[in-house]
């Protein structure tokens, strides 16, 4: 499983249909249901029920979809930030990055 694999996930949560999700992700239905067949298999459970009216998640899948979401907000907030970082070393400054997660923590006394 990896962010890609999520990210397909994410889609055809949200869309109820792989056709959908697949337009939007530049691949074909059949790719992406691949994908799926391959997280639920990677996770031994059931993440869709396929009907004709669509893609409805189990609750494994609304399990997964509520904290991979989550999950990939952290990782592109972390991706973002280290670009950010990396573009402030190119002008040769010096200078230290503090999310308002960590401000808020010290603030709180957690750190």
């Amino acid at each position: 499983m990896d962010t890609k694999d999520l990210r397909a996930f994410l889609r055809v949560y949200e869309e109820k249909s792989v056709n959908k999700a697949a337009k939007q992700l530049f691949i074909t239905p059949q790719g992406l249901s691949r994908v799926i067949h391959n997280l639920e298999t990677d996770l031994g459970t059931t993440l869709f029920m396929r009907t004709p009216s669509g893609m409805l998640p189990t609750d494994s899948g609304v399990y997964l979809y509520e904290n991979s979401r989550t999950l990939l907000q952290e990782l592109d907030a972390l991706e973002t930030g280290i670009r950010r970082f990396q573009l402030l070393q190119q002008d040769g400054d010096r200078v230290f990055l503090w999310s308002v997660e960590c401000v808020s923590a010290a603030e709180a006394g957690s750190v």
